[in-house]
Order: structure tokens, then C-alpha cells, then sequence
């Protein structure tokens, strides 16, 4: 709850395609992503260039593969992604960092507050989008990305979304990592199972990075 803010929590699985709600939502992560980053990291925020986005990406990768856990094809898809080096030319903005329905308060047809910054760094924009790819409803999806792109300078090309998509897979593996560390048995039974159905959709599907 967040009581001395408008709005509710984003109800993301019911959003709908269109020039409300959905349209309002990718104008405004496009507006966290076009503050002035020089601005943002004299505060203190931490930094990050598209070559250390990357980086710190493959180390999580390795920790992801020496669990045994994530099925060989998956860790190929991630670490081409990866390798890739294409994708990881970007300029870096302002990121929220961990986005999410509880995290954003709408009413029915605009975001009337974004919520809980304490993963704001300068980085990759395409870690504000994951968690849209990975469970937005399609027709909505569509909706905030039209949004987002015509309200950024640069709009949002096919590597930043081909980024998005490889960063919402990942966050399965995040959440075995999770799982493994505190110890918690549910945690990582999930993690399996989502890795599980992923192996087996991406088993024919083309490289996230084509």
C-alpha cells in the first residue's frame, strides 16, 4: 500500500491495447529514460557503459551454467545474445531498475506514480522493458512500445527490444540464483519448472539476436 499516493498497483495482465492506459505507461518509462544522466549520476547513482552491462551479464551467466540447472540450449541462447557484441552499443540512461505492477500506480487511463527507486542506476533501458516482454498481455505490448518509441529521442530500435527479451529470460535464471542462495526450496522448484518450459519454447525459436 502507498498511502499518500493516487492510484493502485498496474494491473498488468489486464491491460489493454490502445491509446490509454497502456500508451501512457511506455511514455512514461520513456520519460525516466530521457532524464539528464549527468544530472542523475552526480547524485551519486551508479554507472554503467553498455561494455559493463555485458560483462556483468556474462558473470551472472557463469554462476547460472555452474548450477547445473539451466538446460545447455538455454545458456547457448543467452551467452550468443551476449556475445554479440552489436546489442551492447547503447547510451546508457537513467533505469528504475526493478519495474514492476506493484511498483507502478495507475488509475484507468494514465500512470499517476512510479514507486521504490532503490535499483536506480545509469545502465542498459532495456532492463525497464523485461519485465513488459515477459508478461505483458501481446496486444498491449504493443501498445507500450509504440509509446515508448515515439517518446524517445532515439526511439527503440531492435537491439534495446532483442536486449529486453534476453534480460526477461535471464530474470529465470535470477530467480534459481535466488533460490539458491537463501535456500528457499519453492523458490527454486519455480525457477525449474519456468526454465523447464522455456527450454522447451525456445527449442526451434530464432536467436534473440537475429
Amino acid at each position: 500500500m502507498h498511502p499518500d499516493l493516487p492510484g493502485r498497483d498496474l494491473p498488468l495482465h489486464q491491460l489493454v491495447g490502445g491509446p490509454g492506459l497502456a500508451a501512457h505507461l511506455g511514455r512514461s518509462i520513456a520519460a525516466l529514460h530521457e532524464l539528464d544522466t549527468a544530472t542523475v549520476t552526480d547524485t551519486g547513482l551508479p554507472g554503467y557503459t553498455g561494455e559493463e552491462c555485458r560483462t556483468r551479464l556474462l558473470a551472472e551467466l557463469d554462476l547460472m551454467a555452474q548450477t547445473g540447472r539451466v538446460a545447455p540450449e538455454v545458456l547457448r541462447r543467452w551467452e550468443e545474445a551476449l556475445e554479440d557484441v552489436r546489442a551492447w552499443r547503447f547510451r546508457p540512461t537513467f533505469v528504475h531498475g526493478d519495474l514492476s505492477p506493484e511498483r507502478v500506480l495507475s488509475d484507468r487511463e494514465r500512470v499517476l506514480a512510479v514507486t521504490d527507486f532503490t535499483s536506480a542506476h545509469v545502465g542498459d533501458p532495456a532492463a525497464d522493458l523485461a519485465w513488459l516482454i515477459a508478461a505483458a498481455p501481446e496486444d498491449a505490448l504493443e501498445s507500450v512500445l509504440e509509446s515508448y518509441a515515439m517518446h524517445r529521442a532515439e526511439g527503440a530500435g531492435s537491439m534495446l527490444l532483442a536486449r529486453a527479451q534476453l534480460l526477461s529470460e535471464m530474470a529465470l535464471g535470477r530467480w534459481l540464483l535466488h533460490g539458491l542462495r537463501t535456500g528457499d526450496s519453492l523458490v527454486i522448484d519455480e525457477a525449474e519448472a519456468m526454465l523447464a518450459d522455456l527450454a522447451i519454447a525456445v527449442d526451434e525459436a530464432a536467436p534473440i539476436i537475429g
